[in-house]
């Protein structure tokens, strides 16, 4: 059994937490926490305005690429470590926002840093960070928290 209040794991007979003393098996409602599910909604947001900054780049870059187009050679691995950076991106999101994996959530908050608007990153990775304590509870506790 998890604490619903600090997340660590006890025996299924423990009538309070090893750690924190919570008595086990009451949900506290005041105590929900919601980073991981903010850093997971900036992460999407972000990937998500690099997108569409990506397409006025490529709609402006195709309309003047004859001129240019041995650029299209020098780009094109920074385009597809861009790529890879955003689909990491939304998928690390999209675990945060489940607080299913805090590898994946933590992975993703730092390929958009890396790879996307720097700033909504940072904010996603600082408070994916800080949300790791979210992670350990059960899916069960942490969708009633």
């Amino acid at each position: 059994m998890f604490c619903a209040r600090c997340g660590k794991e006890n025996t299924d007979n423990s009538a309070f937490c090893s750690s924190c003393g919570t008595k086990l098996g009451e949900v506290q409602l005041g105590n929900k926490r919601q980073l991981s599910r903010i850093a997971g909604i900036l992460d999407i947001v972000s990937a998500g305005l690099s997108l569409v900054i990506f397409l006025v780049w490529a709609i402006i870059w195709f309309r003047v690429g004859d001129a240019v187009g041995w650029w299209y050679a020098l780009f094109a691995p920074f385009l597809l470590i861009w790529v890879v950076g955003v689909i990491v991106s939304i998928a690390g999101g999209i675990h945060a926002l489940r607080r299913r994996s805090w590898g994946w959530a933590i992975a993703g908050a730092a390929a958009e840093t890396l790879t996307g608007i720097t700033l909504l990153g940072v904010g996603a990775l600082i408070l994916t960070a800080m949300s790791r304590d979210e992670f350990r509870q059960p899916l069960a506790l942490s969708q009633n928290a």
